[in-house]
């Protein structure tokens, strides 16, 4: 796949910082070595939002807060963040 320095850049930028959010989470559920609790797995499912709030006021040339929200999403919008968005996508 060829891309361009700007979506290399984009891609690396999200990639980066896609899971902020978790930083809103205790590290004993982040760093816990059994199975979760179905409470813990609903906390962690959160973190996507989480990471949007965070981002959403900060500028970036691209859609970065966006791109946060749905790093969990697929293409057909299953998996969907609780929310209604108008997905975006890394390469259109």
């Amino acid at each position: 796949m060829r891309l361009s320095d700007d979506q290399l850049e984009r891609v690396s930028m999200a990639a980066a910082i896609h899971d902020i959010g978790k930083i809103s989470l205790p590290a004993k559920i982040l760093a816990k070595p059994v199975r979760l609790t179905a409470i813990e797995i609903s906390l962690i499912q959160v973190h996507s939002r989480a990471g949007y709030d965070i981002l959403r006021g900060i500028e970036f040339p691209w859609p970065i807060a966006d791109i946060v929200l749905q790093h969990h999403e697929r293409r057909n919008g299953s998996a969907a963040a609780s929310t209604s968005f108008t997905p975006v996508f890394l390469f259109p």
